[in-house]
C-alpha cells in the first residue's frame, strides 16, 4: 500500500471542518501489531457519540449536600495512519459539551433562585497525536505523543511514551507507558468567598478568574506484563503509579464547619501519591463465549483504599455479530480529609465534603453490541469499508451505606472504518 498523504491530509481537513470535538487497559491491537507486522496495515478510523447524564443529592459545590444534575455530550474522532510497516501516527480529537447544575451553584450558594452563569454550559476541546516505530526484527515498538485540552477553568498539556515487546517464548507481552500533565487552572471562586481569596484585593477585570491560576502536575507510569497460560487462557497484570504535585483542591468546592457560622472552600495537600494494581484474565470457552475477568486494588497518601471487580461476558452467535452484557462493582474507604456536610472543624489544616474522597460503593451493570455488517473481499476495489459499528449503554448506581446518592446513564456509540 503506498501513502497518499495528500488524500489523507483532506480527510483530516473534512473531520475537522465538521467536529466544530485510567484505568489501565490492555491495548490488545497495538500488542497484534507486534506479533503481526507483515504489511503496512490500511488507515484506521473511528467516529464515537456518546451521552452521559446523572443525579444526585451530594454536590461539593454545595458542600456536599445539594443537586448534581449533569449531561454530557462527546463527540470524538480518531485515525491510525500507516506509513510503512515500521511507522504509523495515531490522531486524537474532540469536544465534550455539558451542562451543570451543580456547577452553576458557583454563583448561588443554596440554590435559591435560578442562576445561568460561565459554569452552567461548557465545552472542552481536546486533542493528541502519536506516533508508533515498530520492529519487527526485534518484536518491539515504541510510541510517543503530545495532547492538550481546553476548557472555561482549566487548560492541560501532556506528553506520553510507551514501549512493547514481545518475548522470546511469544507468550508473553510486556508493556510500559508513562505521562506528564500540565494543568493550570484558572481559579473561580463561589461568589460570597470572592472577598477573601481575590487576587491583590481586587479582581482584575484583565486577570483570569478570581483569584488569578494555579499549576497542577500530574506523573503517570505503568508497566504490564501480558501472559498466554495455555490455549484458552490469557492473563495480564499492571503495576501503576500516579504523582500530583501543585493545586489539587478545586475553588468553587465548598465546606461548613460545625463550630461556626462561616464556611471556606475545599482544602487539600499540595502533593498525592496513587497506587493502582490490576489484573485481567480472559478465557476462551468456545467461539460462542469468552469470559473477561478484572480485578483492581488501589490505595493512596489521602488514605482510600479500593477494590474493583468486573466481568464481562461478550456472546458471539454469529462471526458478524456479538453481545457483550457486563457488570462492576467498586468499595472504597474514605479519605482522611473528608467530612460530611457540617461536620468539619475550622482548625482543621485540610477538609472536603466531596464524595468522590467518602466511603462509598457503586455499580455498573451494562450491555454492549458490536455488529461487522460488511465483509470485503481480496477482489474488491480499495476505497472506504465500513468495518464495525458498537453500541454501549450502562447504568450506574452510587450508594453511601444504604442511601442511593447517585445515579447515572451512559450512552455511546461508535463506527469504525478500514480506508485503503
Amino acid at each position: 500500500m503506498q501513502l497518499n498523504v495528500k488524500f489523507y491530509l483532506n480527510i483530516v481537513f473534512l473531520i475537522f471542518s465538521h467536529l466544530g470535538f485510567t484505568q489501565f487497559v490492555i491495548d490488545t491491537q497495538a500488542i497484534d501489531s507486534i506479533k503481526q507486522i507483515k504489511e503496512v496495515k490500511p488507515v484506521e478510523a473511528t467516529f464515537l457519540f456518546s451521552y452521559y447524564e446523572q443525579d444526585g443529592t451530594k454536590s461539593p459545590v454545595t458542600g456536599g449536600i445539594g443537586n448534581e444534575a449533569l449531561q454530557d455530550r462527546v463527540w470524538n474522532v480518531s485515525l491510525n495512519i500507516p506509513i510503512n510497516d515500521k511507522m504509523e501516527f495515531e490522531f486524537l480529537g474532540g469536544i465534550d459539551m455539558y451542562s451543570s447544575a451543580s456547577t452553576d451553584f458557583i454563583n448561588n450558594e443554596y440554590g435559591l433562585y435560578t442562576e445561568t452563569s460561565a459554569s452552567y454550559k461548557d465545552e472542552r476541546i481536546y486533542g493528541s497525536l502519536g506516533v508508533l516505530f515498530n520492529n519487527e526484527k526485534s518484536r518491539t515498538s515504541y510510541g510517543m505523543g503530545i495532547g492538550c485540552s481546553h476548557e472555561y477553568d482549566m487548560k492541560s498539556y501532556n506528553l506520553s511514551a510507551s514501549f512493547r515487546k514481545l518475548l522470546k517464548n511469544r507468550n508473553t507481552v510486556l508493556f510500559a507507558k508513562g505521562s506528564v500533565y500540565n494543568d493550570k487552572w484558572i481559579l473561580f471562586y463561589p461568589s460570597e468567598l470572592r472577598w477573601k481569596y481575590k487576587k491583590n484585593n481586587e479582581i482584575d477585570e484583565n486577570e483570569d478568574g478570581d483569584g488569578g491560576s494555579q499549576i497542577r502536575n500530574s506523573f503517570n507510569g505503568s508497566i504490564t506484563i501480558e501472559q498466554d497460560i495455555t490455549r484458552k487462557m490469557n492473563a495480564s497484570i499492571t503495576v501503576g503509579a500516579t504523582y500530583q504535585n501543585g493545586f489539587l483542591s478545586t475553588p468553587f468546592h465548598r465546606v461548613y464547619f460545625y463550630d461556626s457560622s462561616n464556611h471556606d472552600i475545599e482544602s487539600l495537600p499540595d502533593k498525592r501519591l496513587k497506587i493502582p494494581i490490576g489484573l485481567y484474565v480472559n478465557y476462551y470457552f468456545n467461539k460462542y463465549l469468552i469470559t473477561r475477568l478484572f480485578y483492581r486494588y488501589y490505595f493512596d497518601d489521602f488514605g482510600i483504599k479500593a477494590h474493583t471487580i468486573s466481568i464481562e461476558l461478550p456472546i458471539k452467535p454469529i462471526n458478524s455479530f456479538a453481545l457483550s452484557p457486563f457488570f462492576r462493582y467498586h468499595t472504597q474507604s474514605s479519605s482522611y480529609y473528608f467530612k460530611p456536610f457540617g461536620f468539619h472543624s475550622y482548625k482543621d489544616d485540610f477538609y472536603t465534603s466531596d464524595y468522590d474522597l467518602s466511603n462509598i460503593q457503586s455499580s455498573r451493570v451494562g450491555l454492549e453490541i458490536r455488529f461487522s455488517p460488511f465483509i470485503k473481499s481480496k477482489n474488491d476495489k480499495k476505497g472506504i469499508v465500513f468495518k464495525k459499528i458498537t453500541v454501549r449503554s450502562s447504568k450506574y448506581y452510587r450508594f453511601k451505606q444504604d442511601e442511593l446518592i447517585l445515579k447515572a446513564y451512559l450512552f455511546a456509540i461508535s463506527l469504525n472504518f478500514r480506508i485503503e
